[in-house]
């Protein structure tokens, strides 16, 4: 693939990685954002070419992203336009929603149970949890 439709991984641990239960976390975000997207599709890169997308998202500007897993076991996001702001938000969004999926689902598999959650002005997420043993 060329380098034109990459974006590099979020550099603050956001970065998503498909192993295990990942692409279910990543599917719940997308539903939560309200983004429609569908597994399996094709679609033409910054340079015209077409390429094979693990799952295909359209954010609510309608703007198409794709979303290929990569050898490491992360993912590649592949826009037509790298200059679209709205597109690298919605990548921005996609990563901070599955990152919080993967987090209450390893609370939970630890035993915790999630009392509150509550979305700060600054978009980040607080989430409260207790443990009864």
């Amino acid at each position: 693939m060329s380098t034109c439709h990459r974006i590099p991984p979020d550099p603050t641990g956001g970065a998503i990685q498909l192993a295990g239960i990942g692409i279910s976390l990543l599917c719940q975000g997308l539903h939560e954002l309200n983004f429609q997207y569908e597994k399996n599709q094709q679609m033409n890169d910054c340079e015209g070419k077409l390429v094979h997308i693990d799952i295909l998202v359209q954010n609510l500007q309608g703007e198409r992203i794709g979303i290929v897993a990569n050898k490491d076991g992360g993912v590649d996001f592949i826009l037509k336009d790298l200059k679209s702001a709205t597109a690298l938000e919605a990548i921005k969004q996609i990563q901070q929603r599955y990152t919080k999926f993967k987090v209450l689902h390893e609370l939970e598999r630890r035993g915790y149970k999630q009392i509150k959650q509550e979305k700060l002005p600054d978009g980040s997420f607080r989430i409260v949890v207790e443990k009864w043993e």
